[in-house]
């Protein structure tokens, strides 16, 4: 009897690690409407920024619904702090949503977009990143430049340039 009970034991073991060491990604539903710059999850969403647009999930990828209420459609960044979600319009700038993505309001007008403080329209808002007191906003070109707020995008400061 002791033999059968360990046997049966061992058999459980083996299946359990079998199936959790072969376990893959899988190819969910969509967006399908170009690569993904960027991707953030707010409960119950996640949230996946493309070059045509704005979408997301409550159901772990089987269904995506497009978020309108951006002022463009190309957004390259995002990021989540606390009840908010921030997106990096190509040209627009920075946005903000406080009812996940129903709603967006501009952030702020201190961090340079167009042709403020030397950044000309072809270099856009490139990539969010949030830390508990901060939003990040990195900016490519030739004076690549990394700007952070500390009040939620209203206002920003230079924070680290590379000039190249």
């Amino acid at each position: 009897m002791k033999t059968k009970l360990k046997s049966n034991y061992i058999i459980v073991i083996l299946i359990f690690f079998c199936s959790t060491a072969f376990a893959q990604w899988e190819r969910t539903l969509g967006p399908n409407y170009g690569g993904v710059n960027s991707m953030a999850f707010q409960a119950p969403y996640l949230f996946a920024a493309t070059p045509t647009g704005l979408f997301r999930t409550s159901d772990n990828g089987l269904n995506w619904k497009e978020v309108h209420g951006l002022p463009e459609n190309t957004i390259n960044g995002l990021a989540v702090k606390g009840n908010k979600i921030f997106a990096a319009c190509y040209y627009s700038g920075l946005y903000v949503s406080n009812d996940f993505g129903a709603t967006w309001e501009k952030a702020g007008t201190e961090i340079p977009v167009g042709g403020k403080t030397g950044v000309t329209p072809t270099i856009p808002y490139y990539k969010l990143y949030s830390t508990p007191n901060y939003i990040y906003c990195c900016i490519g070109g030739f004076n690549n430049r990394i700007f952070r707020s500390s009040d939620d995008g209203k206002s920003g400061q230079l924070f680290f340039l590379i000039n190249m």
